[in-house]
């Protein structure tokens, strides 16, 4: 009889606990990824070293950020422009504007840092909905136009190849 009882205990718990989770309500977001821009700040190393180091909130409804090692195959060979998953884009001010700043080393082609994330996994998250914040940096060294008002876009595309929203950084004035 204390064993039926027992029994009846746990199962009665265990019920209970697939209640309460099934009410607790999974995040909704799209499944294109979203970004926002939290900060963008600048070191200098000298006239033409700068570092600029950024931090972006992030909500992707399917959890498909990033990319494994092994992910190499088309479209996410190299060359390809899947083959990195965010994209910092510089643009210096010129003549009171902003523009893409040529690359001198590939041509038709404009400075950019390409950076390849890897999976965010969310195992604890039963929903395949994930949010967090991505922290980065990027050394610029020896820019071939130097102007002392620069600033970015930033994009991510996750592994369905959405692209996120487009965000733009304040302008920040190189010291």
């Amino acid at each position: 009889m204390q064993k039926v009882l027992q029994i009846s205990l746990i199962s009665l718990l265990g019920l209970l606990f697939l209640i309460i989770n099934g009410c607790i309500k999974q995040p909704a977001f799209p499944d294109t990824p979203i970004i926002s821009l939290v900060s963008a700040t600048q070191t200098s190393y000298g006239t033409y070293s700068d570092s600029f180091n950024f931090v972006l909130n992030y909500t992707d409804g399917n959890g498909d950020i990033g990319l494994d090692s092994g992910d190499v195959a088309p479209p996410f060979n190299p060359g390809s422009p899947y083959f990195y998953n965010l994209y910092v884009e510089y643009y210096e001010k010129s003549n009171g504007a902003f523009k893409k700043v040529p690359n001198t080393l590939i041509a038709n082609d404009t400075v950019s840092f390409p950076i390849r994330m890897p999976v965010f996994y969310s195992p604890e998250n039963k929903s395949k909905a994930i949010q967090g914040t991505i922290s980065f940096g990027i050394f610029y060294d020896n820019p071939p136009h130097y102007s002392d008002t620069v600033m970015f876009q930033i994009y991510i595309y996750d592994r369905a190849l959405n692209k996120s929203n487009v965000v733009q950084s304040q302008t920040i004035v190189r010291q």
